[in-house]
């Protein structure tokens, strides 16, 4: 019981501290509608390029967003 509370608490603070990071860093510029629109044609390189890389990211960030 006390482990399963452990876990919890350190999953709590990962994902708290990744939210803090991406503020600090003002990562959320990168991720408007208009950024990724100017920046279309560049994903799409390097999809092309690294398809198998591009995949397993999306489906690993899919997997994540959902646990929480």
């Amino acid at each position: 019981m006390v482990m399963d509370m452990k876990k919890r608490i350190m999953i709590l603070l990962l994902v708290t501290g990744a939210i803090a990071v991406f503020y600090f860093l003002d990562l959320q510029q990168f991720l408007t509608l208009s950024s990724l629109k100017e920046n279309r044609q560049s994903l799409l390189l390097a999809y092309h390029s690294h398809t198998a890389g591009f995949t397993l990211g999306l489906v690993l960030i899919y997997i994540v967003q959902t646990a929480l």
